[in-house]
């Protein structure tokens, strides 16, 4: 009987094989099958032409690698897979604001919890608990898919040897608030008669530019040409970094309207040393949420929410459903079939038309009118319905009389 061929080193599941390129050149390689994804996985080790000692030292250094690997990827917690991913972030130039805010509410729920034993029901959890405490499921969905992205980078850096599922909820229903001219004036008119004079031009660039609330709050003076009567939201003289990844939306450049130049030029002669359009007690604000708020509050656009604490036991803060993103959706929704898609694309900053279409502008029911007129063209080509009263009630079928057993007896003289 000749020998038995003999079996190839083995460690811990992964074997030592010699094998050739697409060069024929031969090299030692170890082989293994992967527990997450099975499939079939080499690495190069050594040149086919050394001794196979060396080619097995080669491998066993692996094999202790890969456990060492395992065994941290089995550690981390989400708390520390959030916090690389977040560093990471910060090293390409983005802002993690929002994502440390949205933290906060996460935290409790998924800090200490190992990222590879993470299930759907641990986000359904979290999820009814967020609605319990009556946050949208817009908040809800965003803040899980928040998670769900740090998941995924950690799994893209070897960082988890498992991808587990992120259940994520329905985002709701989109936002579809349009303000009508009236509301609008509405509008305006409180923040002038009531509100800081601040409030009141913000409201009016919002409205007469379509621009975002950011890029109102961030407009400087030198960009505010009254001769040419232009706004040019966008500064061509801010620096570029290659080594940032951080992409601001686009911005545009647009004609001053009628309204906007009454109300810039009545500031003007007081304007500070900060150099930005809109500013209070000298400075530039980052936000106005709260004083547009106010606004909609006066104009009826809102309400007040008992906000009590430690100092104002009777303090209140405003709501609404209309935010300055509003208006932006208002103005396109406004100029929809009443000027060309490219020019509203231009006025919001849009380089692409369908960005304008399918996200800013939303039909009304009077743009069903044409579509209407059409079905009652149709049905007038057609004979006209007999006349009747359709409100006479429909007379019911009177119910037939059951007669007992005794009565038909009766009857039958028995």
């Amino acid at each position: 009987m000749g020998k038995k061929p003999e079996q190839p080193y083995t460690n811990d599941g992964v074997t030592l094989r010699r094998q050739s390129d697409s060069k024929k050149r031969v090299w030692w390689i170890a082989e293994w099958d992967d527990a997450v994804t099975g499939k079939r996985r080499r690495a190069r080790l050594v040149a086919g032409e050394r001794p196979e000692a060396e080619a097995r030292k080669e491998l066993d250094a692996l094999v202790e690698r890969r456990r060492a690997l395992i065994k941290q990827q089995a550690a981390y917690t989400i708390g520390e897979l959030w916090d690389m991913w977040l560093a990471d972030r910060k090293k390409d130039g983005l802002s993690n604001d929002i994502y440390e805010f949205q933290w906060v509410a996460m935290k409790p729920h998924f800090e200490s919890r190992t990222a590879i034993l993470l299930t759907t029901d641990d986000c359904r959890s979290y999820a009814q608990s967020r609605f319990d405490k009556g946050r949208r499921p817009a908040t809800v969905h965003t803040e899980l898919s928040r998670l769900r992205a740090c998941i995924r980078w950690s799994f893209e850096h070897d960082l988890i040897g498992k991808l587990p599922k992120v259940w994520v909820p329905s985002g709701g229903k989109p936002r579809n608030r349009v303000l009508s001219p009236d509301e609008a004036w509405t509008l305006i008119r409180a923040a002038r008669d009531y509100g800081d004079p601040h409030i009141y031009v913000f409201i009016v660039l919002l409205f007469a530019t379509g621009a975002r609330h950011t890029a109102v709050l961030e407009l400087e003076w030198d960009r505010v040409n009254f001769d040419a009567g232009t706004i040019k939201f966008s500064d061509d003289e801010e620096l570029y970094d290659p080594m940032s990844k951080s992409w601001r939306k686009g911005r545009g450049y647009v004609v001053m309207s009628k309204m906007a130049r009454e109300a810039l030029e009545e500031i003007r002669p007081g304007r500070g040393k900060s150099g930005h359009v809109i500013e209070h007690g000298g400075r530039r604000l980052k936000t106005c949420r709260e004083g547009f708020a106010w606004a909609c509050v006066r104009a009826g656009l809102g309400e007040t929410i008992a906000s009590p604490c430690k100092s104002n036991p009777d303090k209140v803060r405003p709501s609404s459903k209309v935010t300055p993103h509003t208006v932006r959706h208002t103005v396109a929704t406004w100029l929809r079939g009443k000027v060309q898609t490219m020019f509203t694309a231009n006025l919001l900053g849009h380089e692409d038309e369908e960005t304008t279409k399918k996200i800013y502008e939303h039909a009304d029911a009077e743009s069903t009118r044409p579509a209407v007129e059409v079905i009652d063209a149709t049905f007038d080509a057609l004979p006209e319905l007999p006349s009747k009263s359709l409100l006479r009630k429909a007379q019911r079928p009177r119910k037939r009389k059951l007669t007992s057993t005794i009565d038909r007896n009766e009857a039958q003289g028995e």
